[in-house]
Formats: C-alpha cells, structure tokens, sequence
C-alpha cells in the first residue's frame, strides 16, 4: 500500500512540475522541447511501477501457476475418464439384463471396463444352463473373451 501511496505522491509533484515549466515556457522551439521533455518525464513517473517488477518472480510464479494448472486438468481428465467407465458398466449390464430376461434367463451380471471398454465381466446365475447362455450372450454382444468371464452359480433358494 505504501508502494501505492508513494508513487500516486510522485504522479502529483511531477504534473505539479510540469505544469509550472510549461507555463513559464515560452511559446517557440524551445518551450515546444521542454514541453515534450515534460511528457517524457511524465511518462516515466507513470510507468515507473513497471521498472520494479521482479521479472524473475513472476516468472516462478507463472510456472508454479502452469503445474498447477496442468495438475488440475490432469485430475479432471482421470474423473471424466472414471465417469465414462462407469457409465458403460451400468448401460452395459442393463443392456445385457435386458437381454437375458427377453431370452427367459435370470440373472446378475457385473462389467468392469479397461481402457474405456468393457473388459470383464462377473456373471451369477441359479443354473449352469443359464450360466452358460448369458457367457455366450457377453461373447457375442460384448465381445469379453470367456477368459475374461468370471462365472458363479448361485446357491439354490
């Protein structure tokens, strides 16, 4: 604040200044030279803050900003790319619900994706018929490799 204060002080007692030259100049070439010499010290006093500006700092203090910046983003793109998994898991398990109950199988099925795709799937049915009917269904549908397919036969109720 004081930076402020001093430099709003100068701005004052320069155009003070200024002002006075000017009026006791005369009116030819060399009040036209003091007038402009005026300005120039004018625009000086004006931009005088720009001098004192820790070039080096801000430098540091950009670069800190930018992996800040980069963190950020690099977060954000982790939690969209997380979101859209989710997204495929749970549309593809209605999907695959959907068909095995248009088929008369019931059934529970969990997918989990890598790299943004379905890879695994967690299939639970009550009999091995069924088991098997909805692996073929992932197979085809999914295109999830029956290595990849986690079967489980569901105790009888």
């Amino acid at each position: 604040m004081q930076f402020v204060q001093n430099w709003i002080t100068s701005i004052a007692a320069v155009t003070l200044i200024v002002s006075v030259v000017g009026a006791l100049c005369p009116k030819n070439a060399a009040g036209r030279a003091v007038t402009l010499a005026s300005c120039l010290l004018m625009t000086a006093t004006l931009l005088s803050p720009i001098s004192r500006v820790d070039v080096s700092a801000l430098s540091d203090e950009m670069e800190k900003y930018s992996r800040g910046a980069e963190a950020r983003y690099e977060k954000l793109r982790d939690e969209q790319e997380n979101i859209k998994e989710k997204l495929i898991e749970e549309n593809t398990r209605a999907y695959i619900l959907q068909r095995a109950e248009s088929s008369g199988i019931e059934c529970d099925i969990t997918v989990q994706c890598k790299d943004g795709a379905p890879h695994t799937a967690y299939i639970t049915a009550e009999t091995e018929t069924e088991l098997v009917a909805v692996s073929e269904l992932v197979e085809k549908e999914l295109g999830i490799a029956r290595e990849h397919q986690r079967l489980k036969k569901e105790k009888e109720k």
